[in-house]
C-alpha cells in the first residue's frame, strides 16, 4: 500500500531550519514605538501565530520589558525560543547584544557596566564606549553580540566613517561579535568571502582575513536581517515577513541558537537570499527489492547515507535518482 508523505515526515530528519527575528522594540520598552499595541505579550503571541520559531525583544538601552517577555514565553514553551536582547547606542553605531533565557538578568547588567547617559528606552540614550569595548563587556558576562544594521545611514558603524579606521577593526575583530545585520539584501556579502569587488570591497576582505588569523574556529560572521519592528501591524504584516533569518538548530534551545551562529555559514541564512524554490526531494519509501520498506525523510540541507559496506548507501542514491 503506497505510503503518504505525512507518514514519511513522522521519521526525524535531523537539525531543522526555524525563522527567526532577533530585532524587535516593545511598547513601553523603546519610548519611539508609540503603538500602544505592540507589548511584549502580542509580539510573542504574533511571532507564534507567524511561526517564528527564535524571537528577542530588543529595546533601546534599556531592559524594561525583557524578563517579562522570558516568563511570558514559557506558556509556548518548545514553541518559540524568546532571548533576551537589548540594542545598545554606542559611539560607533548600534549594537544588540543576546543573553541565554536563563541570564536574562545580565542585559541589566550589561547596561549597568556600560554607563547609559540619558533616559533608558530613549533612541538619544547612549554610552560613551566604543562598540569594541561594549562588546568586549558583554562577552565577559556571556553574552552573544550582533552590530546592528551596519548599512543605515547614522546607526550603522559601516556608514559612520569613510575608510576603515582602527575602530572599525576592532569591532570586525571582537571575539564577542558573532554577526552583523543589514537592512539591504544586496549588502549581505559585505564581510564576507564573496565580497564585492570595489576598494571597500578590498578593505572589507582584508578585515575578514585578519578575523580568521586571529578568531581560530570562528572565523566568518553570520549575516542577518531582523524586522526591527515598531508597531504590531509591521512586525505581523510588514517589515517581518521581508526581513526574516533562518537557523538551523538540532533543538530550539539557546545553546543550538550559539552553536548556529558560530557555524554560520552551514546554519544561518538571511531568508531574503534564498530562492524562493528550489527543486528537492522531500522523503521516499522504497517498496521491494534489497531495502524494501525503508523510508527516508530528508532534510533542506545536506543529506547523507551513512552505514557499512554493503547496507545499501549505493541503492538508496541510486533509487533516489531513478525516482527523479
Amino acid at each position: 500500500m503506497p505510503v503518504t508523505f505525512q507518514e514519511i515526515e513522522a521519521f526525524d530528519n535531523g537539525a531543522q531550519f526555524w525563522d527567526a527575528d532577533l530585532h524587535v522594540h516593545s511598547f513601553g520598552g523603546s519610548h519611539d514605538v508609540k503603538d500602544s499595541t505592540m507589548t511584549v505579550e502580542a509580539i510573542i503571541e504574533e511571532a507564534v501565530k507567524r511561526a517564528i520559531r527564535i524571537l528577542s525583544i530588543t529595546d533601546h538601552n534599556a531592559e524594561t520589558n525583557t524578563e517579562k517577555g522570558v516568563t511570558y514565553a514559557q506558556k509556548y514553551t518548545g514553541q518559540i525560543l524568546v532571548i533576551p536582547g537589548v540594542e545598545i547606542t554606542t559611539a560607533n553605531g548600534h549594537v544588540l547584544a543576546y543573553f541565554a533565557p536563563t541570564d536574562a538578568t545580565n542585559v541589566r547588567n550589561l547596561l549597568a557596566k556600560i554607563n547609559i547617559i540619558g533616559k533608558p528606552g530613549d533612541q538619544d540614550a547612549h554610552t560613551a564606549m566604543s562598540m569594541a569595548d561594549v562588546i568586549k563587556e558583554a562577552e565577559r558576562l556571556g553574552g552573544i553580540c550582533i552590530a546592528a544594521h551596519i548599512d543605515r545611514a547614522k546607526t550603522g558603524f559601516e556608514m559612520l566613517a569613510t575608510g576603515y579606521p582602527n575602530w572599525k577593526k576592532d569591532i570586525i575583530l571582537s571575539s564577542g561579535l558573532y554577526g552583523l545585520e543589514l537592512d539591504d539584501a544586496a549588502n549581505l556579502i559585505w564581510y564576507s568571502d564573496s565580497d564585492e569587488s570595489t576598494s571597500n570591497g578590498a578593505e572589507r576582505k582584508k578585515l575578514v582575513a585578519a578575523r580568521a588569523n586571529m578568531i581560530k574556529g570562528r572565523p566568518h560572521l553570520a549575516h542577518i536581517q531582523g524586522s526591527d519592528s515598531h508597531t504590531l501591524k509591521e512586525f505581523g504584516e510588514g517589515r517581518a515577513g521581508k526581513l526574516l533569518t533562518r537557523f538551523k538548530l538540532n533543538e530550539l534551545s539557546y545553546d543550538a541558537f550559539r552553536t548556529a551562529l558560530a557555524d554560520c555559514e552551514a546554519r544561518v541564512r538571511a531568508i531574503a537570499s534564498i530562492p524562493r524554490s528550489l527543486p528537492r526531494i522531500l522523503g521516499m519509501q522504497i517498496t521491494a527489492g534489497f531495502l524494501d520498506g525503508e523510508t527516508y525523510h530528508f532534510s533542506d540541507n545536506l543529506n547523507c547515507f551513512i552505514g557499512g559496506r554493503g547496507t545499501g548507501k549505493s541503492s538508496a542514491a541510486d533509487a533516489a535518482a531513478k525516482a527523479l
